[in-house]
């Protein structure tokens, strides 16, 4: 669970997730921006799925 400010008890599905979750938070990843609309995502995932779905 994830008792930060906002996430009122979150619960995780794994460790991992919840650790991804946490790096996101602190801002302690990189950002990843599209290259054709200059949006931010914090997991390259995130990016890739917004261009395959040619979200811009």
């Amino acid at each position: 669970q994830c008792w930060d400010h906002g996430c009122n008890g979150r619960h995780f599905s794994s460790k991992s997730n919840l650790i991804r979750h946490q790096k996101e938070k602190s801002k302690t990843t990189s950002n990843f921006t599209c290259p054709l609309c200059a949006a931010v995502f914090t997991r390259s995932s995130a990016r890739d799925t917004h261009l395959a779905r040619q979200s811009c």
